[in-house]
């Protein structure tokens, strides 16, 4: 009598049939078909395509304070004693004193020269008679410095714009660091301070009207951050 295969005898010899032709096809070249590494080069993941930021007001952070969005930098305050003028605003301010070689009197106690150079009658021996374009543009961002951004610096406690320091800075630029206190003190306290700064305009002199358009845009610059 013949004895019955044993099942797993069967599958053992499948098993080693399989990877018998395994191995041969892969020998003669036939073996195509690739191992599990060649998988991701001949497969690769989909890529999907995710929606934009939507274009908020402000940017969805809990706060306690108002949290602007980071991508409008014009939006954001910033504490004034470490601010600095902007390039917008020199370009702005050179173009409203305009370059002038030769020094000259406006009748408002001094002389001027180059853009904007002011000194009084006691210091005019200080200015040259004529000064060059470069010169002027070095002394220039000089006293922008000295003569504006300082006094924000050091009168000014409350968080400003960008746009907002330029058109104070533009304001001290062209006052005394004495009457620019009074502008700056009256907007740490919460009041009208445009009010103030139209004291400023020499009223009832030639040097009125320029003046009074001066701190008209020198306010646009403040509230709407214009520079034009």
């Amino acid at each position: 009598m013949r004895r019955a295969f044993s099942p797993f005898l069967a599958a053992l010899a499948a098993g080693a049939a399989l990877l018998f032709l395994t191995r041969s096809a892969r020998a003669s070249g036939r073996g195509d078909e690739p191992d599990w590494f060649e998988w991701s080069a001949l497969y690769p993941a989909p890529s999907f395509d995710y929606p934009p930021i939507p274009d908020l007001p402000e940017w969805p952070i809990m706060s306690d304070g108002p949290v602007y969005d980071p991508r409008d930098i014009n939006a954001r305050t910033f504490d004034p004693s470490q601010m600095q003028p902007s390039g917008a605003l020199a370009e702005w301010l050179m173009r409203k004193e305009d370059f002038r070689s030769e020094r000259y009197e406006l009748g408002d106690g001094g002389v001027t020269i180059g853009y904007g150079w002011y000194e009084p009658y006691s210091r005019a021996h200080l200015m040259p008679e004529t000064i060059t374009e470069p010169e002027a543009r070095a002394r220039f961002f000089q006293q922008l410095e000295e003569r504006g951004a300082v006094w924000v610096r050091q009168y000014v406690s409350v968080p400003l714009t960008q746009n907002e320091f330029d058109a104070l800075t533009s304001m001290a630029y062209n006052l005394s660091p004495r009457s620019f206190k009074q502008i700056a003190d009256a907007l740490n306290a919460g009041e009208d301070w445009q009010a103030v700064a139209f004291r400023f305009t020499r009223p009832g002199t030639h040097l009125e009207r320029g003046l009074r358009n001066r701190r008209n845009a020198e306010i646009a610059m403040f509230e709407q951050g214009v520079y034009a």
